[in-house]
């Protein structure tokens, strides 16, 4: 992946985890997939998402 499509990705993935509606099962839903992806990239855009 390039770094444009990186940072894509880490934009959308701060952004589900900020949109998700208050309701438990979403969030565990949502917070499951986003580690899912997450584990896909590499280390550097998963450090800069934890920032």
């Amino acid at each position: 992946m390039g770094e444009k499509s990186c940072a894509s990705v880490r934009v959308l993935l701060q952004h589900m985890c900020v949109k998700v509606p208050d309701n438990a099962e979403y969030r565990a839903l949502v917070s499951s997939e986003v580690a899912i992806i997450l584990q896909r990239l590499p280390d550097e855009v998963q450090g800069r998402f934890m920032e």
